[in-house]
């Protein structure tokens, strides 16, 4: 599971780029600093079918898997669209 989900619903970019979690990660396992919030914004909006992001806030949070899966049924066309 991703740091972010032991937040409930939206937790704001400052106070992820300060989790000790994701500080750990970042030093451990990407030998990197923690990415700026620009960096984030353009990961999270990259990954929308798993983030929903608010600009305005500057907030992220995880989709559900309902929420999953509605986007990929959404996407359907005809019932072959389903199993494929």
């Amino acid at each position: 599971q991703p740091a972010v989900a032991a937040y409930q619903g939206w937790v704001k970019l400052e106070q992820l780029r300060k989790d000790p979690n994701i500080v750990l990660y970042f030093s451990n396992i990407l030998q990197k600093p923690v990415w700026d919030s620009e960096d984030f914004i353009i990961y999270f909006e990259g990954h929308w079918e798993t983030w929903e992001f608010n600009k305005e806030t500057q907030s992220v949070r995880l989709r559900t898997k309902q929420e999953k899966l509605a986007q990929l049924l959404g996407g359907v066309k005809d019932i072959d669209g389903v199993s494929a």
